[in-house]
């Protein structure tokens, strides 16, 4: 799933339209058609706007189309993977690697035998 999927998902199932997400966020309707048809990709401070207008954090708004195909969806690591994959690159290079890093660290692990 792309950006603009969960864009449209959650804007067709909240019956919102593109113009009152753009008075919301402050982002012109031209860019916010273009993230819609997914001719641009968001940079990383409008994602998070759009998803903190949506009151969703910007990792539910990635996987929102996901979730409304398949009530009940849960991601595999796989799949949270390639979203982290795909989120990354709107982070600016000199901060990639250490958050890289970080989530490697906290990488879910099962849990140690009690």
């Amino acid at each position: 799933m792309t950006f603009s999927d969960s864009l449209k998902a959650v804007l067709n199932e909240r019956n919102i339209k593109q113009a009152e997400l753009c008075r919301i966020t402050g982002i012109s309707s031209a860019l916010m058609s273009n993230y819609a048809t997914g001719t641009v990709e968001p940079s990383l401070n409008n994602a998070i706007a759009i998803a903190d207008a949506l009151n969703l954090g910007l990792d539910e708004l990635l996987i929102y189309a996901d979730k409304t195909k398949a009530p009940g969806y849960d991601p595999t690591l796989e799949e949270l993977k390639g979203k982290f994959n795909y989120l990354i690159q709107f982070v600016p290079e000199h901060m990639r690697q250490p958050l890289i890093d970080m989530v490697e660290a906290s990488a879910v692990n099962p849990e140690p035998p009690q």
